[in-house]
């Protein structure tokens, strides 16, 4: 077989076992255990039976933002008539008042026209390259940062919102709750399992904690539309690991303790 051919990777999945809303509470979820004892099913909140004491998990404290905005294109800085709806998706700071973004439908957008996003806010197409465009807002800096969160929305996975819109409930649920870092576009979904109770019950059983920031970015959702997977271009994300908690998992493989990835 040969394993660079995409079709090769192709399986049915069908709808209804697809989650479109995530348990209550957090740590209620299913776990999937593979062991020496063979493969197990049981739920998240037991995580604390398959680790050791002086085992080290990492989670990322990357914050999502609410990048996901709607607006009305409008051809000049002084018309307020929209002419088109348009979606934007936000991917990547430039500046401090302009952002890389996925618009669509892209084709209903021209150079220097202006997408309004709420009477507070609007922005200029500088540019259109590819399958993205360069925005520069009416806002910048902290103030462009606060309308943003006010009026977007958190990006979720496209087969989610396939089959049901968007809630408030969904603010609060695709965000981790160690979650502090402004910076990624896409939930990072390993950490959302964790809650309080089973962070609590971790401690307890001598679990080290440490932290790393990955942004999650546009890649995850671009699907791979190359036959041949190696002719895939992969989207960079920017991470950060401090020399203290680098120090911390060599300390804890030296000391024979294992390093789980969050």
């Amino acid at each position: 077989m040969n394993l660079n051919n995409l079709t090769n990777f192709d399986y049915n999945l069908p709808d209804h076992l697809i989650a479109l809303e995530p348990v209550t509470p957090r740590s209620a979820s299913k776990l999937l255990v593979y062991s020496d004892g063979g493969i197990l099913d049981d739920q998240f909140k037991s995580l604390f039976k398959y680790l050791r004491p002086n085992d080290r998990l990492v989670f990322n404290d990357t914050k999502v933002l609410n990048a996901r905005l709607f607006g009305e294109r409008v051809r000049s800085s002084i018309s307020g008539t929209g002419i088109a709806k348009i979606e934007s998706l936000l991917i990547e700071k430039i500046s401090e008042n302009q952002w890389s973004a996925f618009c669509k439908p892209l084709k209903k957008l021209q150079v220097s026209e202006y997408i309004n996003f709420s009477t507070a806010l609007r922005a200029q197409v500088v540019s259109i390259i590819n399958n993205h465009c360069i925005l520069q807002f009416s806002k910048t800096g902290r103030a462009l940062a606060k309308e943003i969160s006010k009026i977007g929305q958190l990006p979720l996975p496209p087969y989610i919102l396939k089959n049901r819109k968007y809630t408030d409930a969904d603010t609060l649920n695709y965000q981790s709750i160690f979650a502090k870092k402004y910076g990624a576009i896409a939930s990072p979904t390993a950490g959302l399992h964790f809650d309080s109770a089973l962070l609590k019950k971790l401690k307890n059983n001598d679990i080290k904690f440490s932290f790393v920031t990955l942004h999650v970015g546009a890649g995850t959702f671009l699907p791979v539309t190359t036959r041949n997977i190696s002719d895939h271009e992969m989207h960079s994300e920017n991470g950060v690991i401090t020399k203290t908690v680098a120090d911390d998992i060599n300390r804890t493989k030296a000391d024979g303790g294992r390093i789980i990835s969050v």
